[in-house]
């Protein structure tokens, strides 16, 4: 039944779409639901089901953050303004071993990032960090 609704949903959704200047869609434009996904989206959607990710931001101050997608973390999708929340960073130590410390919060607002790297760290490395505290 859930799919058959979506499906319909869908569709109805289509065709108010196709015709952006009638009275339909300019009064459900405020939903966003005619806004295609972003680039932003398809990235951290990629990555919303995992128990973690790690990310390295660079924005447009220069500043390169390296912070854990985790639990603590939220990030906004459309039609909501895009925007992030990370409270655990993590830097690599002299051996390439992570070290990860966790904080009250670092709020970044898309606007603000020029680039996104997800980054492959090893599940032992992280859980070994997070057992030592």
């Amino acid at each position: 039944m859930a799919f058959v609704s979506g499906l319909i949903a869908g569709r109805i959704i289509d065709a108010i779409g196709s015709h952006p200047s009638g009275l339909p869609a300019r009064s459900l434009a405020w939903t966003g639901a005619f806004e295609h996904p972003t680039a932003w989206d398809y990235a951290w959607s990629r990555v919303s089901d995992a128990e973690w990710a790690a990310v390295e931001i660079t924005t447009t101050h220069g500043t390169t953050y390296n912070v854990l997608f985790d639990e603590g973390s939220r990030v906004e999708l459309s039609p909501n303004p895009r925007e992030a929340f990370f409270d655990t960073e993590f830097d690599f130590d002299d051996n390439q071993e992570v070290e990860v410390r966790e904080h009250e919060g670092i709020f970044i607002e898309a606007g603000e990032v020029i680039a996104l790297r997800f980054l492959h760290i090893e599940v032992e490395q992280v859980d070994e960090q997070d057992g030592a505290e």
